[in-house]
């Protein structure tokens, strides 16, 4: 039987698989960036890096359209969404900042007590997106933008699709803004961070996954075209050439090309109709399901797991890789099912 079929609460197994696989794409990047690997726009992860994040978005916007397409009929629905993100957000966020603040490296003098309550409420990312106390949290900030936005979003693409075509376009023309012009390829992305991560260089990919759902939901897509997509996806962001800096990644042509192939990806387990053997099925559903907890948690368990290992003198670079991997898988599982699951059900339940 097909596991792709969306079932009642509308869930489609294979973009978590896809999510599940970029969520650990970030954080072996991280990983190999913090350990000293050369991570420059040549390397796989070097692409992965960005691009993961990238389709994070596209999955982000198409998993909210295929849920609530139809929700947002009154004021009051458009209310309980933006409640049920928060719900779904903070929790996890606030354990975060907790298990940074509580490590015995921390530096309590330098704490900025403003940068903390902004995180924590993801507020930075409306004024100062580069701002953020936990490691990866400006992306999370750009989804709360993008969340405050959706019902305007669906709105737009429910009323008329030319509309919905046209917001498409100025998004896209937004990113080539930023691609072309804002970012300057001669200088490295490192320095330029503070623009790359303005929720509006990336809101094209979250709009491009609500307008993957109105345009291709109804389409049927053969397994031949299927897996052509995916192959040709995957030949692109970990097999075309770029070379120097991973500013190369997000300018010029190569950002074109690149976001085409990312959004290809998306768009293959979006209408995906190939199988998984049922051990691989169940282990990238778990992946799927501790996404967030992955992100979140990994830069914190490399912090807990390298102390520990200095302390007992087995520091090892691959020994610490490994570990921090298994471990943040572990723990990201347990997130999801003790801490992440419980509040979207309290989130229902204040909201029902």
């Amino acid at each position: 039987m097909q596991k792709n079929i969306q079932s009642k609460n509308q869930r489609i197994e294979s973009l978590d698989w896809l999510r599940g696989c970029m969520a650990i794409a970030v954080m072996l990047y991280h990983l190999a960036l913090w350990l000293h690997f050369p991570m420059d726009a040549s390397s796989i992860l070097g692409c992965l890096g960005i691009y993961a994040v990238s389709v994070f978005f596209a999955l982000s916007g198409l998993s909210m359209v295929i849920v609530y397409h139809s929700f947002f009929l009154s004021w009051r629905q458009i209310f309980v969404f933006w409640i049920r993100r928060i719900f779904r957000i903070w929790p996890l966020m606030w354990l975060c900042i907790l298990l940074v603040m509580v490590h015995p490296n921390f530096n309590f003098e330098t704490l900025d007590v403003n940068n903390v309550l902004s995180t924590a409420t993801t507020l930075f990312a409306f004024t100062q997106p580069a701002k953020y106390f936990l490691t990866g949290a400006w992306s999370i900030g750009n989804e709360m933008v993008y969340y405050f936005l959706t019902p305007l979003f669906f709105m737009a693409f429910a009323y008329r699709k030319s509309i919905g075509n046209s917001l498409f376009a100025t998004c896209g023309l937004i990113t080539l803004f930023f691609a072309f012009s804002a970012l300057n390829p001669q200088v490295n992305l490192a320095e330029q961070w503070a623009i790359y991560v303005n929720p509006l260089n990336n809101l094209f990919f979250y709009v491009s996954g609500i307008w993957l759902y109105y345009s291709f939901n109804q389409l049927k897509v053969s397994r031949f075209l299927t897996l052509s997509m995916l192959f040709a996806s995957l030949v692109i962001l970990i097999g075309m050439p770029s070379l120097g800096n991973q500013i190369h990644l997000v300018t010029g042509w190569n950002r074109i090309i690149y976001s085409v192939f990312a959004l290809t990806l998306v768009l293959a387990f979006y209408k995906n109709t190939f199988q998984l053997p049922y051990l691989f099925q169940k282990l990238f559903r778990i992946l799927g399901e501790s996404t967030y907890g992955i992100y979140l948690l990994h830069p914190i368990v490399y912090s807990y797991v390298g102390l520990i290992a200095k302390k007992m003198g087995q520091f090892s670079s691959p020994l610490l890789f490994l570990s921090t991997s298994v471990i943040t898988i572990i723990l990201a599982y347990c997130s999801y099912i003790f801490i992440e699951q419980p509040m979207i059900k309290i989130g229902k339940k204040c909201t029902s």
